[in-house]
């Protein structure tokens, strides 16, 4: 699950799409629940779907994302391209003023890969990731394709690279996480709000060998790669007051050192500066064979596991992966996790 909450406390959530054999994936429908956990009956209609991660604008309108396909050509010639679409939270209908009158726009010219988000970006346009050569396609606010944004509203950040994740700062920059298709060569760019290389992040607009990435309220942002924690300040430098250094190792600090394999899930930051993060871990022995699970914690404001909630590794059901963290406006933290046969939302005290 995909969670994003609403300026009235209440939370849509996203269940997990699926995935065919050729890798096509199928929408995933929207739900929205109260403050309390409670599902509300149908305030979405039946129609709202989308195959990506959900965002909510400053207008409180949804934004959806989707991999089309050529349906009337014959596989593989049906290749993908994106679609965005707009909504009212209020009720799921489709956003009439975004795009020729249906809510939803493609970029038909855009071919080869996934979806991943959308982001409203500061001038109240659509910014939309794509996987296949790591690009990013902006429209206006009324869903025309940007012509001040890259080259027709479309930056490719590398042919053989894919997006991972990306971020809009408060001023318009954009941070994007890349990697190549095995996983190597990652790195964290940023451009400038019309999509050139901004050469005053980092080490001349980059910085290697780092995962996804998830944006900070105040600009700065944290770094993820696989058990390593960095949070970086607004320019690209390590925040030395967090951690040691910057860095805080998570493998080593909730006591998953034995572990083969240690990955964080998500992360997200309360209002008081404290985070919460999922992880997974896989370790193999002679004796006992293969075993894994998944861990939760939280971090104080510099780094350090707080011992307020220390590490949690029992949840009264064996958990497959931690999907989403959320902060609540009651304060509660929202957490939506899958199973082997099913996603499911726990809602924890802080």
């Amino acid at each position: 699950m995909n969670l994003r909450l609403l300026d009235s406390g209440e939370v849509i959530a996203r269940h997990v799409p699926t995935q065919n054999s050729r890798g096509e994936k199928t929408s995933a429908k929207l739900f929205k629940y109260d403050s309390r956990g409670e599902l509300i009956a149908n305030p979405l209609g039946e129609t709202l779907h989308t195959m990506g991660s959900i965002s909510v604008d400053a207008q409180q309108r949804i934004l959806t994302v989707f991999t089309n396909y050529d349906y009337g050509r014959p596989y593989p010639e049906r290749q993908p391209y994106p679609r965005v679409c707009r909504a009212l939270s209020s009720d799921g209908s489709a956003d009439l003023s975004f795009g020729n009158g249906g809510g939803c726009v493609d970029a038909e010219d855009v071919r080869y890969g996934d979806t991943l988000a959308a982001h409203q970006v500061p001038s109240g346009g659509v910014l939309v990731g794509w996987t296949g050569s790591a690009r990013l396609i902006q429209w206006t606010d009324s869903g025309v394709r940007d012509p001040h944004f890259g080259t027709d509203g479309v930056v490719s950040l590398g042919e053989i690279v894919a997006l991972t994740s990306f971020a809009i700062q408060s001023d318009g920059r954009i941070l994007a996480a890349t990697s190549a298709y095995n996983g190597r060569d990652r790195k964290v760019v940023r451009l400038t709000p019309s999509g050139e290389l901004d050469p005053s992040f980092g080490s001349g607009g980059s910085l290697t060998e780092e995962g996804w990435i998830r944006k900070r309220t105040d600009d700065s942002f944290f770094a993820v790669s696989g058990g390593l924690l960095r949070r970086y300040l607004p320019d690209g430098s390590l925040d030395v007051t967090f951690g040691s250094g910057g860095v805080v190792d998570l493998h080593e600090a909730t006591g998953g050192a034995e572990a083969d394999e240690f990955g964080v899930h998500q992360i997200a930051e309360d209002r008081a500066g404290r985070l919460y993060v999922g992880a997974g871990w896989r370790r193999s022995s002679s004796e006992s064979g293969e075993t894994q699970g998944v861990l939760m914690t939280r971090l104080t404001s510099d780094g350090a596991i707080d011992p307020a909630f220390g590490v949690r590794t029992d949840f009264g059901q064996p958990i497959g992966s931690i999907a989403s963290i959320l902060e609540g406006a009651d304060g509660k933290i929202w957490v939506s996790f899958s199973t082997s046969s099913e996603p499911g939302l726990m809602l924890l005290w802080p």
